[in-house]
């Protein structure tokens, strides 16, 4: 069974994957899926200004683990993939701001002419949480079709679907138990895997994901999720904020928790640690 892998080394790996006798749509499906598993959004480039984003918006370098980048990486790595399996593409672009900087995107055409708008660089959460994608042929490929080609290239399988296919049956499992918010943010973490593992995941993604996971899925409306970030940290930092309501025999009460970036995973930690962290003063809520 064909499956899509998570770990290249280079874009001619991707490039050697896809089969030469696939369709043009399942061509450019088939590496626009690859390579959004493999890289990853610079989470610097929002929080800088003029000439620093303009640096990392020209980066455009050959494919380097791991692969991070903006807009205009992810476009021209692309089109490198599809010109060399045969895909035609235009790059298609805004007009740019007064430091030179657009957002850019790729159009490709089918076998028959007919063009799919595509936009890689804000699907990177989709298609590393095995989603369906928000920005790939939304108007001219059917999810019928889109479906059968995910299936072909290994994306998901018969027996294994996009999340969003269990939303209702994890909504409807969690809703029959009586948990605090803490106990339903633990459970959360432990059935995660199950469909995607946020150690494979780039930090803007896992934390995109989640962002729509904890409230629209698994129904924790008292958790806020913090993106953190001051030049003195240098990087993106992220905690979440848990209010657990007043149960029997125990008071309303707030717990912590924070994103560890060695071990890629959300741990317990409190306040006064955050604080301590210097993430508190540089937080901005993000949900």
């Amino acid at each position: 069974m064909r499956t899509i892998k998570e770990d290249v080394e280079s874009l001619e790996e991707i490039v050697a994957d896809i089969p030469s006798d696939f369709s043009a749509k399942e061509k450019a499906r088939m590496a626009y899926i690859e390579l959004g598993k493999n890289s990853f959004y610079n989470t610097k480039y929002k929080h800088l200004y003029g000439e620093p984003q303009l640096e990392i918006f020209n980066e455009t370098s050959a494919f380097i683990k791991p692969n991070i980048g903006v807009c205009k990486k992810f476009t021209r790595q692309y089109m490198y993939i599809l010109n060399k399996i045969g895909v035609r593409n235009v790059e298609v672009s805004d007009i740019p701001d007064e430091f030179g900087i657009y957002h850019t995107e790729v159009t490709f055409f089918d076998d028959d002419g007919t063009p799919h708008k595509t936009n890689l660089a804000v699907d990177l959460s989709r298609i590393q949480s095995r989603s369906k994608t928000n920005h790939f042929a939304v108007d001219t490929i059917s999810e019928e079709e889109l479906r059968r080609i995910d299936t072909k290239i290994g994306y998901i399988s018969e027996h294994k679907g996009y999340i969003d296919d269990y939303f209702s049956e994890i909504r409807e499992m969690f809703s029959s138990y009586d948990l605090s918010e803490s106990e339903r943010l633990d459970m959360m973490f432990k059935i995660l895997p199950k469909f995607f593992d946020i150690r494979q995941m780039g930090e803007d993604e896992q934390i995109k994901s989640l962002r729509f996971f904890i409230p629209k899925v698994f129904g924790c409306t008292n958790t806020s999720i913090y993106r953190c970030y001051s030049k003195e940290l240098g990087e993106e930092h992220y905690y979440m904020k848990v209010f657990n309501e007043a149960k029997f025999g125990q008071p309303p009460h707030t717990t912590y928790k924070v994103y560890d970036k060695d071990a890629k995973e959300y741990v317990d930690t409190d306040y006064a640690n955050l604080e301590e962290k210097g993430l508190i003063k540089s937080t901005q809520k993000y949900y």
